[in-house]
């Protein structure tokens, strides 16, 4: 599978297909097969980035998050500041949001979203959501669930 590039050209807000679970299906189906089950699992999904157009946020403006004295609420609640302070509106981030669509229903809220900085450095997220899947065997840090 190719990875897929979002760059210049990319039309803010369009909604990209990374996996075709009904693509897929239909390709591997037997040819003489009138009913068939096919079951999806996606067990690791990741987005590289390096973003070299949005203004730079200087190290100093991150927020600390690793001081010794700040309970995990104050943390969230810097964090959470510093992405309302720096977000894309003021040039600082993209936001990527990942949706799921089942047949023929609409696209509905984002199951995943992460705000993607220019700290003038490659970063990753992690994307894999394991309730991505829907009615389906999960395998997530060596643990089956229903």
């Amino acid at each position: 599978m190719q990875p897929l590039i979002i760059n210049k050209n990319t039309i803010p807000g369009e909604i990209m297909t990374l996996i075709d679970w009904s693509a897929i299906s239909n390709y591997y189906q037997p040819a003489n097969s009138k009913f068939y089950f096919f079951k999806g699992q996606l067990e690791y999904l990741q987005c590289d980035y390096y973003i070299k157009t949005l203004n730079t946020i200087n190290s100093d403006n991150l927020p600390k998050v690793n001081e010794l004295r700040d309970t995990n609420l104050q943390k969230q609640v810097k964090y959470h500041d510093f992405k309302r302070k720096y977000n894309a509106t003021r040039g600082n981030t993209i936001e990527l949001m990942l949706h799921n669509k089942w047949n023929d229903s609409e696209w509905g809220m984002p199951k995943a979203s992460e705000y993607l900085y220019n700290l003038g450095q490659y970063g990753y997220l992690n994307l894999f959501d394991p309730y991505i899947l829907r009615d389906s065997e999960v395998l997530y840090s060596d643990i089956r669930t229903r």
